[in-house]
């Protein structure tokens, strides 16, 4: 590749990753804030329920969001992780409900807890069950294990928040803050790597930075590196080892 077709490239890639990052940064920054709005005025305006409609709400959005800093666009899997996410607020509460009334129950018989200790230990169950069906949908919307991890990983610590030396109903909710916006965190990331790799700055393959690489094989995955870049002249389209697309 001659220097001229590598600056392109570069400057080509480098710019659409920086527009990737700079959209991403907006988006956690908003989600955050959403979360944490309907976190402190939630409980207090509008009540548990629509509390948790809201949330849903503000992780649609950021799926929306990463999924368009990703190039997926409004797919068919967009549309459903869409829908999975803004009915929170109606098929969580049947999931703690039924935690609750069953659960609690069988708990209680099992472990010989009486029955208000029993339905305190059904809450954190109910927050890892939601959690957990949370990040399977997410896993599959993404296929990115550090997705998955991290709304695990917050979903645990979101567990913990009914032994909070405050109010049930605000811990509940500043704990959905927290989640939404660890789990958006995760979510950004993932579309900014998604773009880095549409933009050919990375490996399709694995998301090795391949800039400045002068060999056709990653050197991490060892698989055949293809990159787009804006090549004009014949000089240009010379290959001196990597494989080039032309585009544009």
């Amino acid at each position: 590749m001659t220097s001229h077709a590598s600056h392109s490239f570069h400057s080509t890639a480098d710019a659409a990753v920086n527009a990737a990052r700079g959209k991403a940064a907006l988006l956690w920054l908003l989600a955050t804030v959403a979360a944490g709005g309907v976190a402190w005025f939630g409980p207090r305006v509008s009540g548990v329920a629509m509390t948790l409609h809201l949330m849903g709400f503000v992780l649609a959005g950021v799926i929306v969001g990463a999924r368009s800093i990703a190039l997926r666009g409004l797919t068919a899997m967009t549309a459903l992780l869409v829908l999975g996410a803004a009915s929170f607020g109606r098929w969580a509460p049947r999931l703690f409900e039924w935690i609750d009334n069953s659960l609690a129950d069988q708990l209680a018989l099992l472990t010989g807890i009486d029955v208000i200790a029993s339905q305190a230990a059904a809450v954190p169950i109910a927050i890892l069950a939601a959690g957990a069906a949370t990040a399977v949908f997410l896993f599959l919307g993404t296929g990115s294990a550090a997705v998955i991890a991290t709304t695990i990983a917050a979903t645990v610590a979101s567990a913990g928040a009914p032994f909070l030396p405050i109010e049930s109903d605000l811990a509940l909710a500043i704990a959905g803050a927290a989640w939404t916006s660890a789990v958006a965190t995760a979510l950004c990331r993932w579309g900014v790597q998604m773009a880095k790799r549409a933009s050919g700055a990375c490996c399709p393959t694995c998301g090795y930075d391949v800039r400045g690489l002068t060999s056709p094989v990653c050197p991490q995955c060892h698989e055949a590196i293809v990159i787009a870049c804006p090549l004009n002249t014949r000089e240009d389209r010379i290959d001196q080892g990597l494989t080039l697309r032309r585009v544009g």
